[in-house]
């Protein structure tokens, strides 16, 4: 095995491994946003019809049943907490990948293989590895 320790890491995978850290992010922000917005939408959706409260929420019950229906598809339809799964398995993978590339426990065939293993997870595809 070769040693790895203080060698680069190629400037692709760096980029790859920064990308899958914030589309991850971005993909958990969009998940619980548009859920939390579909679950207040809809309780004043219900409560609008009361007259208790604030008339500007009794005036807006189409709004508010058009938020909830938005934005619960957006859940339902985009499926984002599946996609922030995928790209938080395939950063952590890749992170642990890249430590032990620098370790030097790894060679950068094998650190290659991890890389075509979390790209494939992410965009759903299956690829056999010789």
């Amino acid at each position: 095995m070769e040693n790895n320790i203080n060698k680069p890491l190629p400037e692709g995978i760096r980029k790859v491994a920064a990308n899958y850290k914030r589309l991850q992010l971005s993909w958990f922000t969009i998940h619980y946003a548009a859920g939390l917005t579909a679950i207040i939408s809809g309780a004043l959706a219900s409560i609008s019809s009361s007259s208790e409260v604030p008339l500007f929420i009794q005036q807006n019950t189409w709004l508010w049943g058009l938020l909830a229906t938005i934005f619960g598809s957006v859940v339902v339809f985009l499926t984002p907490l599946e996609k922030a799964k995928d790209y938080k398995l395939s950063y952590y993978e890749l992170f642990m990948g890249v430590q032990k590339y620098c370790a030097g426990s790894i060679e950068i065939k094998t650190l290659l293989e991890v890389l075509e293993k979390s790209q494939s997870r992410v965009l759903g595809i299956h690829v056999e590895t010789p």
